[in-house]
């Protein structure tokens, strides 16, 4: 009898260990301006978050450090059925660096390594600049949507 080590991944606990600064040249200092940081799984085939799990996980956000600083510790067991057998990761984050300090979320994808489905913990540092204009802002979506893309192509 042979199995599908895909199907295996779902037993393997994966952890995560997130931090960094989150820039906003528009703050001044001893204005928050990050309401909320979440670290998100995307399993989407469609442009939207519907598929994608929230991992279990608790943050830190020192909104008193200026630039705001952040710690997720984070875990997931498997991925489901992923032919790739990793994990395609993003931070949200509820933020008002705008220029009319509207509330909005900005998510920004993990790509500076891979993350494979495997008993592991993987240690990140990942520094985040919500300026208005930024190559994290600029590239936010068009990485996020050029994701999604690769991943639909992989999972067809």
């Amino acid at each position: 009898m042979t199995f599908d080590r895909r199907l295996i991944a779902d037993f393997r606990e994966t952890f995560f260990d997130f931090e960094g600064e989150i820039k906003c040249d528009l703050a001044k200092k001893g204005h928050p301006y990050v309401a909320l940081i979440k670290l998100w799984e995307d399993d989407s085939y469609l442009s939207d978050k519907l598929g994608d799990d929230e991992l279990k996980q608790v943050y830190e956000l020192d909104r008193d450090a200026f630039p705001n600083t952040y710690t997720i510790f984070a875990r997931e067991q498997g991925d489901g059925w992923d032919p790739g057998m990793e994990y395609e990761l993003y931070l949200s984050v509820q933020h008002n660096c705008t220029p009319n300090r509207q509330t909005i979320v900005t998510d920004i994808p993990i790509t500076s390594q891979k993350f494979e489905i495997k008993n592991k913990t993987y240690h990140v540092t990942q520094n985040i600049d919500l300026t208005p204009g930024s190559a994290d802002r600029r590239s936010a979506e068009k990485r996020l949507r050029r994701r999604r893309r690769y991943v639909n192509k992989r999972r067809h």
